[in-house]
């Protein structure tokens, strides 16, 4: 063998070198992507569940509940839900600007979009957002408002009430699926129902 042939051998293996090192560099950088969405989706949960344990909090189920009862509220009351609405905005915020940047996906963005729709039906939420929204800028403040703009007002139907109701029928369905009888208090709501 000739020291040619010894160089060509040699700058194919180099060649198959890169090759090889490139294919791992790309496998990390898909991995590394994965890792990031994978946490920005951890650190999205973890703000929801923050939420909703100050959203079940009894100090703010208390202010929740003289809402929809139209009580008047205190103003360390009205300070507190307004905060709080406020925390919810802004976490929502956080979660815009990481599906813009990529790092959230359309799954999770749809979803928090779809809570912050329904959530601005409530008469509530968007006196409060009337109220929050200078603390906001830029296109999130344009999509917030587009979403207000676009929905109406609606009354909220009775937690306790929508709750009955949902039970019932989850109870009814649990007899018929175990083919026992409806007890008496499932009958009386059925033929409440019936025409």
């Amino acid at each position: 063998m000739t020291l040619s042939d010894l160089a060509a051998l040699g700058s194919f293996v180099s060649g198959i070198a890169v090759v090889v090192t490139l294919l791992f560099l790309l496998l990390q950088m898909r991995q590394a992507n994965r890792n990031q969405r994978s946490m920005m989706q951890q650190a999205r949960a973890e703000r929801t569940m923050a939420a909703l344990r100050e959203f079940a909090s009894p100090h703010f189920s208390e202010v929740v509940g003289k809402l929809v009862d139209q009580r008047n509220l205190t103003a360390s009351e009205l300070n507190m839900m307004l905060r709080t609405i406020s925390g919810y905005f802004m976490s929502v915020e956080d979660s815009f600007l990481q599906y813009r940047a990529g790092t959230l996906d359309d799954a999770g963005w749809e979803a928090d979009k779809g809570t912050v729709s329904a959530l601005l039906q409530d008469p509530s939420t968007r006196a409060a957002w009337r109220i929050v929204r200078r603390y906001f800028s830029g296109d999130y403040l344009a999509f917030v408002d587009g979403i207000v703009a676009r929905t109406e007002p609606a009354l909220q139907p009775s937690l306790v009430e929508n709750w009955k109701a949902v039970y019932r029928e989850e109870r009814a369905r649990a007899y018929a699926a175990a083919g026992l009888p409806l007890p008496p208090d499932l009958q009386r709501t059925s033929l409440e129902a019936a025409p």
